[in-house]
Formats: C-alpha cells, sequence, structure tokens
C-alpha cells in the first residue's frame, strides 16, 4: 500500500523515492530503545492478552470479517486468530484449543520479530520490560 501511495504522488517507485530522499534529522537526533521482555513473561502475557481478546469480543469481530469474503490471499485474511476462530466457528475445535493455538501462532510471531530485531537493532539501547517505566520517567 506505501508502494502504491509513494507512486502515486510522486510518480516514482519506491525505491527511486528512499534512495533520493535525504532526512532532515541526523541519526544523534534519536534515542533508539528495544524493549527486551524476558520469554517466560512474555509467553504469559500473550496466554493472558489471547484470553482476554476471546473474552472481549475477538470471536464475534471474525464472524463478522468472515462475511466479508476477502480472498485469502489479501493480507487482512492473514490476520493471526482468524483461521483458528473459524475453526472454532465450524466446530473443529473446542475453546481451549482455540486460545492455545493462537497463543502459540502469536509466540511464534514474536519470535520471529525478536530474531529480526536482534539483527537490525544491535546497536539500539536496550531495556529491560521491569526498567521501561523508570526510564520513561526520566524523559
Amino acid at each position: 500500500m506505501r508502494a502504491f501511495e509513494i507512486k502515486l504522488f510522486t510518480k516514482r517507485s519506491m525505491y527511486e523515492w528512499f534512495k533520493n530522499t535525504k532526512s532532515n534529522y541526523e541519526k544523534k537526533d534519536f534515542y533508539k530503545i528495544y524493549i527486551d521482555y524476558p520469554r517466560d513473561e512474555l509467553i504469559k502475557q500473550i496466554s493472558f492478552r489471547t484470553s482476554q481478546m476471546i473474552g472481549e469480543g475477538a470471536i464475534l469481530e471474525a464472524k463478522r470479517f468472515l462475511k466479508l469474503k476477502v480472498p485469502k490471499n489479501k493480507t487482512a485474511s492473514k490476520a493471526i486468530g482468524l483461521n483458528e476462530i473459524s475453526e472454532f466457528l465450524n466446530k473443529k475445535i473446542q475453546i481451549s484449543e482455540l486460545i492455545e493455538k493462537i497463543s502459540i501462532k502469536t509466540r511464534q510471531y514474536a519470535k520471529r520479530q525478536t530474531t529480526w530485531g536482534r539483527g537490525h537493532m544491535s546497536d539500539w539501547n536496550k531495556i529491560k520490560s521491569k526498567s521501561l517505566n523508570q526510564f520513561l520517567k526520566k524523559i
């Protein structure tokens, strides 16, 4: 979508636009932080959040989305939990399995993000999750 918008407004490809666009900021203008969550804490938070989302209407929201019949190859159709909720609605899995499957997929996604971050944010300032509030009060 972003590439299309750039082409539409600049009449240049996204690659060409980025290559020829200079920032008004220098690297020293930013303080880059990476919030480091311990794996066990992250797993607990994901399980809690998944259960909370199910309890607050994720099934109804997914049901409405599925009625739109968005093609499977579209990004919106690939949202974590959508296929699992569809299985639940079709009575292929129970609610406990639904929550577990969504939690697993979310943990896998979080792992990919962590791996990506290790390679792309190595020069960022790593802050432990427990120290985040203390850090934010300083700035």
